[in-house]
């Protein structure tokens, strides 16, 4: 069992078909708004990934049940001084160009964090 939350909402998602199929409704609805933080939380475990969405660009942000590390962030191939703004529970989060990753590469780590518990390897994280 997953929970799932974002803005307002907050849902239980028994199947990865169904969370692959949550994910796409509210990152399609996005593009028409706000870019939401989605946090995935796994009810084994505890541990929680939350995923931007909304933008071709995203971020992720990882959370361990015992906090250690404390926080876990993607890291991309993008440099510079600008940042990414995603809306997460009612405000805006802010992130460094250099957390974001190709939103296709976000996603596939999300699946493979909701079917095994683990970070994707192919995503390169640094603790914050």
């Amino acid at each position: 069992m997953l929970k799932v939350s974002w803005n307002n909402h907050m849902v239980d998602v028994a199947s990865l078909d169904d969370i692959e199929c949550l994910l796409d409704e509210i990152h399609c609805k996005a593009f028409r708004g706000e870019a939401p933080l989605v946090t995935v939380e796994r009810q084994l475990g505890g541990d929680s990934l939350t995923i931007g969405l909304g933008r071709d660009i995203s971020i992720l942000s990882y959370i361990s049940e015992d906090n250690n590390p404390s926080y876990l962030v993607s890291v991309g191939k993008m440099q510079g001084d600008e940042v990414i703004v995603f809306r997460f529970m009612g405000d805006w989060s802010e992130f460094s160009i250099k957390n974001g990753i190709p939103i296709r590469v976000a996603r596939a780590a999300m699946s493979y964090f909701c079917r095994t518990g683990k970070l994707s390897e192919s995503v390169q994280w640094e603790q914050c």
